[in-house]
């Protein structure tokens, strides 16, 4: 959410695109309850240069919020999605969503160039 700090897994999706730290921490959340599926993949597997993608996702009483996150490239850590997107609305689930995502600084390279090195002192999430 805007304001907030980077997860770790956040900070690698956003600074590399590698998913591996982000799927530990969903893995986490999923064991907890609180997430119900998660989903990796690229981007690039998109064919012919597209610029949307589509997917179907499960959801329930329990779990009726959606999020995303792609890395925008190259960049130093700047990452596309949208966070707690409500998928039941007046008591009725969204059959389809459009959805135009915005483009985010995770806040964990400090300079302008898509070299930037990591902040002082380590991630934004305190890492």
């Amino acid at each position: 959410a805007s304001g907030s700090l980077a997860s770790s897994g956040v900070q690698s999706v956003a600074e590399t695109g590698a998913t591996g730290t982000l799927t530990t921490e969903l893995s986490t959340a999923e064991s907890a309850g609180t997430v119900l599926q998660y989903q990796t993949g690229s981007l690039l597997d998109l064919v012919g240069g597209s610029t949307t993608q589509s997917f179907t996702v499960s959801v329930d009483a329990s779990h009726q919020y959606l999020s995303y996150i792609t890395m925008i490239a190259p960049s130093p850590d700047w990452f596309a999605g949208f966070q707690d997107l409500l998928l039941c609305r007046s008591s009725n689930w969204v059959d389809m969503l459009e959805i135009t995502v915005q483009p985010w600084d995770a806040g964990t390279d400090c300079g302008t160039t898509y070299t930037s090195s990591n902040c002082a002192g380590g991630t934004s999430a305190g890492g």
